[in-house]
């Protein structure tokens, strides 16, 4: 979780970096690849760590609250993001448009980087079943 979001905030901040009103699209491939990558390795782990915080019985919840949560946080993040672009720029013109993208942009950057500061604190909790499973592979590997 920690190294996709670092890759995201990094993707985007490079985005918002490169980006000019003229500029190649080119020169923003690369950002979203690796922007692409690091949302490719948050999400499944993030799924993972939810349902194995709770009992078996409680995943449909678990998977709904993260479902929840995740479509409030999408939703609120381009709410405040658009808030942003539209306080420093605008349609009006190609230097507009990129004049409020870059501090969206950036904005964006650092609440991901943020959030991948905060995922250095989530512990991974193995299940009862699950350790039990991986006791010969451990004994094996002593």
């Amino acid at each position: 979780m920690v190294t996709g979001l670092a890759l995201q905030a990094i993707g985007l901040a490079w985005i918002g970096f490169v980006t000019t009103p003229t500029g190649a699209y080119v020169h923003v491939v690369a950002p979203f690849v690796l922007s692409g990558i690091g949302m490719a390795l948050y999400f499944a782990p993030v799924a993972n760590v939810v349902l194995s915080s709770v009992k078996p019985e409680e995943e449909g919840q678990a998977s709904g609250a993260n479902n929840a949560i995740r479509e409030l946080g999408g939703v609120f993040g381009v709410a405040v993001l658009a808030s942003v672009f539209a306080h420093y720029g605008g349609y009006g013109s190609g230097q507009s448009f990129v004049d409020g993208m870059q501090p969206a942009i950036y904005v964006g950057a650092a609440l991901v980087g943020l959030g991948a500061v905060a995922s250095l604190g989530v512990a991974r909790k193995r299940r009862p079943a699950e350790q039990e499973a991986l006791e010969p592979v451990l004994e094996a590997a002593a």
